[in-house]
């Protein structure tokens, strides 16, 4: 190789290149890998922009000589970096130091983030030694939504071109304020205290399907209903909570609340991996934001290089995508039972699928929901309330299903994170989730019949809306409800406790 110095340089450009291209991170849209924060996107940019202001001038000289050029370039590129690495040191530890400094949309980007630096109380939110965390009273935020704020763009996962992030899911502006309790709380609608004891009272558990950050209180589908019903709502939604978490929440607050009925909201897109998670995060004796941030390296909870993925994705966040390359799901643009959608899915909701009632009865997270829901009955027994438990579907669940047969089985697979990714595993993936379109909530129905208690599942409503081509009910690039959505979610609410008054008729104490 000595006489053939083109074949040298060749050689280490692959081998500087090579464990790049082999570990580049799948979370976030292939096109973007480089600018969105994934395992290692940042580094990608810093380390090729090393290599071609360093490394390969210094090859070059390598192979082909020395030159003044070539030693003055290296020796001035050198000391750049080397005072870049410098300042990125020196702010890296001022933004631990203080994390009060960084920039907010660093922290709404990278929660995980936040939460580690500082110590749990991050963005309202306070540890808990059995909660992980709970909300701070009195916490408010001004809220106003696009497409572009929404969870699944924020990741990566679904992107909207540059007419879509300003046009689709916007919400108004609203101002929002937790009560005492760190809760959405008491939904009022004008009455006063004095006189609520006269309408009956609702109260709600769940997680982001009810705290909904970017809605007015007044504009969640459980205040519609309880408008409807002449009731008062009472929002204990928090976001990232499972069924362990709600039943303790429920304890902590059914005295001070005092509800006649409790509607506990389980969602079946996480709320089984919310559990086993809960669980797991008990058992290991940490701190809920160090278990939290357990499996990411120093470079991950990085303040430095989450503030650049931060400017990077906000760029990239007004910029045209429509042209790049992305998974037919990610996001899909088409027609379903002829309504027109745009819309992302989230790959653990898609993922859940394929899951069977047996395999939701064999997961880790299946006797702590259980035991939550025993928790909840048992503390409704006791404060003489009624329990309604109540099954939310995911967009997964009501959308993508109709897709299976119309997108290319890799394709859905690669959507929903699935592995081994073979042609094989997805003809299975695609026939089991057409076959079982997510057998959580059909495994909790059973559940609840053998023990007689009452169980509504929303589901079936969404699906017969969505087949009759009701217009989009989901946000296109978030996993949650569009107004359209809670109006529905509100009906089917009103309708079973108008067929059910017994519920609302429970004893008092």
């Amino acid at each position: 190789m000595t006489g053939k110095p083109w074949l040298r340089v060749l050689v280490a450009g692959i081998l500087l290149v090579l464990p790049w291209l082999v570990g580049a991170p799948r979370d976030a849209h292939p096109a973007l890998a480089p600018v969105l924060w994934g395992r290692y996107s940042l580094l990608f940019v810093v380390s090729y922009l090393f290599h071609a202001t360093v490394i390969v001038p210094w090859l070059l000289e390598l192979a082909f000589g020395s030159t003044h050029f070539s030693r003055r370039w290296i020796r001035r590129t050198g000391y750049a970096w080397f005072c870049l690495a410098l300042a990125a040191g020196g702010v890296e530890a001022l933004f631990r130091v203080a994390p009060s400094l960084i920039p907010n949309g660093t922290l709404t980007l990278l929660p995980d983030l936040g939460r580690s630096l500082f110590r749990g109380y991050f963005k309202g939110q306070m540890p808990d030694p059995e909660l992980g965390f709970r909300l701070r009273p009195g916490f408010t935020w001004d809220e106003a939504g696009h497409a572009w704020l929404g969870d699944l763009a924020a990741q990566g996962i679904a992107l909207p071109t540059r007419k879509e992030a300003f046009s689709l899911d916007l919400d108004p502006p609203c101002f929002n304020r937790l009560d005492e309790r760190g809760y959405r709380g008491v939904v009022d609608d004008g009455v006063r205290f004095s006189t609520r004891e006269e309408r009956p009272r609702i109260l709600f558990l769940g997680d982001s399907f009810l705290f909904c950050a970017r809605l007015a209180a007044e504009h969640i589908w459980c205040a519609s209903a309880c408008r409807a019903l002449g009731a008062t709502a009472v929002n204990l939604g928090v976001f990232a909570y499972g069924v362990p978490q709600e039943a303790i929440v429920l304890a902590r607050e059914i005295e001070y609340y005092r509800p006649q009925l409790v509607v506990l909201c389980i969602f079946d897109g996480n709320d089984l991996e919310n559990g086993a998670e809960w669980q797991e995060w008990r058992a290991s004796g940490m701190p809920y934001w160090k278990w939290d941030s357990r499996r990411r390296g120093w470079l991950e909870c990085s303040p430095v290089l989450g503030w650049a993925a931060h400017r990077f994705t906000v760029h990239f966040g007004n910029q045209d995508v429509e042209a790049l390359p992305a998974n037919p799901l990610q996001p899909y643009r088409g027609e379903i039972a002829g309504a027109s959608v745009v819309m992302g899915f989230a790959p653990a909701y898609l993922a859940m699928l394929e899951t069977s009632p047996e395999e939701a009865r064999r997961h880790a997270g299946w006797g702590p929901t259980l035991a939550g829901i025993e928790q909840c009955e048992a503390l409704c027994r006791q404060h003489g309330a009624r329990l309604l438990v109540a099954m939310l579907p995911s967009k997964a669940s009501v959308y993508a299903w109709h897709l299976l047969e119309r997108v290319d089985p890799m394709a859905v697979l690669e959507a929903a994170r699935g592995e081994p990714l073979t042609p094989e595993r997805a003809r299975r993936f695609v026939e089991r989730a057409r076959m079982y379109r997510n057998g959580f909530p059909a495994a909790l129905q059973a559940a609840m019949e053998q023990r007689g208690r009452p169980y509504l599942d929303f589901r079936p409503r969404f699906f017969a809306e969505v087949e009759n081509g009701a217009p989009q009910l989901y946000r296109a690039f978030d996993t949650h409800w569009n107004p359209a959505g809670h109006q529905l979610a509100a009906d089917i609410l009103v309708d079973y406790l108008a067929s059910h008054p017994e519920l609302l008729a429970a004893d008092r104490q």
